[in-house]
C-alpha cells in the first residue's frame, strides 16, 4: 500500500524534462501557423504611369512577429529597410513617386530626383522567436518624362540656337528637337552640360516665324517613352536681309553708297570736288559741263558743278588731263622750241668755219648789186 502511494506522486525531475518539451510544441505551431491577416505584403497598386502618383506598402505581422520592409529600386543589388516592427501590429510604408525619399533623401543636385521607371521589389522578411520566415511583391513605374521647361531660340539666316532646361528624370536619354519642317535627335549626354541644354538646326531657306519644338525622351518599362512638345517660336531672317544688314555695318550709311562705279560711268572712284560726286563715284550728267573736253586714262578729273541758271559766273578753275595741254599754249611753246634750236645750230656752224663761203657769196652778190647801181 505504501508502495503504490510513492509511484503515483510526480516527480520533479520529470516535470522539469517535460516543459521544454511542451514549450518547443508552441513555438513550431506558432511559427507554421499564419497571421490573422493572411495576405503578408500587399502594395496599392501594380503599375504606376504618373510621378505624381503615391505607393503604399503593408504587412500584417502576428503575435510575437518581428518584421522588417525593404524597398529595391530598379537595378538595384540590396533592398533598403523602411519599416520594422513587432506584433500584432501592421507595418506600412508610403512613398511619392515625384520624391522617393525612402534612402534618405530625392535631391540631387539641388533639385528633387522622381522614381525611376521599372520594377520595384518590395521585401519583407519576420522572425518568431528563434524561427525566420520571408516573402516579396512587386510594383512597376513606367511614367513619361516631362515637358522640357524654359525653351527659347535665336535665329541666323543660316541656323537656329535652341536652348532649354534639362529635366531630373534619371532615366533620360535624349530630346527631339525640331525647327521648322526639320527633327533632330540629340543625347543628353551630348547636348547638355549642368543644368541647361542646348543644340542648333539649319534655318530653313524662306525665313519668317518659324515654330521650334523641343520633346524629352527617356526609357520606360516597356521601351522608350516620351513627353509632350514644349513650343515656341523664332525669326528667321532671310538671307538678303542679313546681307543689307551687313552692308550697313560696313559702310557706316545705307546700302548702296560704298562708293562703287556708276553704270554707265568710266574710270574708278575718287573724291568729289561738290554735289553727289562729295558721296562718291563721278558727278551726275546734270552736274557735268556740256562740252567735256578731258578725255579718260583710267582716272578722269573731277569738275565743280556748273549751274544752267547762272551762265554769267565762269566755270571754276579745271586741272589739265595728265599728258595733255591746251591748244593755245601747245603752239607757241612749240616755235619757240625751233626757234631755240635754229639758233643754237647757226651759232655752232659759224663757230666751225662752215658758214664763211656762204657769207663770202652773200658779200659779193651785195657788191655786184651795188656796182651795177
Amino acid at each position: 500500500m505504501h508502495r503504490a502511494k510513492r509511484l503515483g506522486r510526480p516527480r520533479p525531475a520529470v516535470l522539469l524534462l517535460a516543459l521544454p518539451a511542451v514549450a518547443g510544441a508552441l513555438v513550431v505551431g506558432t511559427a507554421t501557423a499564419p497571421p490573422a491577416d493572411a495576405g503578408r505584403v500587399q502594395v496599392s497598386d501594380t503599375r504606376f504611369t504618373s510621378t505624381g502618383q503615391q505607393v503604399t506598402v503593408s504587412v500584417q505581422l502576428g503575435p510575437l512577429e518581428k518584421g522588417k520592409l525593404g524597398l529595391t529600386p530598379p537595378g538595384g543589388s540590396k533592398p533598403v529597410e523602411v519599416a520594422s516592427g513587432t506584433g500584432p501590429k501592421k507595418l506600412s510604408y508610403t512613398m511619392s513617386l515625384s520624391c522617393p525619399d525612402y534612402d534618405g533623401s530625392c535631391v540631387e543636385d539641388g533639385r528633387r530626383t522622381p522614381a525611376s521607371n521599372g520594377k520595384w521589389t518590395v521585401t519583407f522578411g519576420s522572425q518568431v522567436l528563434v524561427l525566420g520566415s520571408g516573402s516579396e511583391s512587386s510594383f512597376v513605374v513606367d511614367a513619361p518624362p516631362q515637358t522640357p521647361r524654359g525653351v527659347s531660340a535665336d535665329a541666323s539666316s543660316k541656323q537656329v540656337a535652341v536652348q532649354w532646361r534639362k529635366g531630373v528624370e534619371p532615366d533620360l536619354t535624349a530630346y527631339k528637337v525640331s525647327v521648322g519642317g526639320r527633327s533632330e535627335q540629340v543625347a543628353v549626354g551630348r547636348a547638355c552640360g549642368g543644368s541647361s541644354c542646348s543644340a542648333s538646326l539649319p534655318a530653313p531657306g524662306g525665313g519668317g516665324r518659324t515654330p521650334v519644338k523641343v520633346v524629352a525622351i527617356g526609357d520606360g518599362a516597356d521601351g522608350q517613352l516620351s513627353s509632350g512638345a514644349a513650343a515656341t517660336k523664332v525669326t528667321v531672317p532671310t538671307a538678303a536681309k542679313t546681307r543689307m544688314a551687313g552692308d550697313r555695318r560696313g559702310t557706316g550709311g545705307k546700302a548702296g553708297s560704298s562708293g562703287a562705279r556708276k553704270p554707265g560711268g568710266s574710270g574708278f572712284p575718287k573724291p568729289g570736288i561738290g554735289g553727289d560726286s562729295a558721296k562718291g563715284g563721278f558727278p551726275t550728267t546734270s552736274e557735268t559741263p556740256a562740252s567735256d573736253p578731258y578725255p579718260s586714262f583710267g582716272v578722269r578729273p573731277e569738275v565743280a558743278p556748273v549751274k544752267k541758271s547762272s551762265p554769267t559766273k565762269q566755270r571754276a578753275s579745271e586741272p589739265v588731263a595728265y599728258g595733255q595741254a591746251r591748244g593755245d599754249v601747245a603752239v607757241p611753246v612749240a616755235l619757240a622750241l625751233v626757234l631755240v634750236l635754229a639758233s643754237w645750230h647757226l651759232l655752232l656752224w659759224s663757230r666751225a668755219g662752215k658758214l664763211r663761203p656762204a657769207f663770202a657769196r652773200v658779200r659779193r652778190a651785195a657788191r655786184g648789186r651795188h656796182s651795177r647801181r
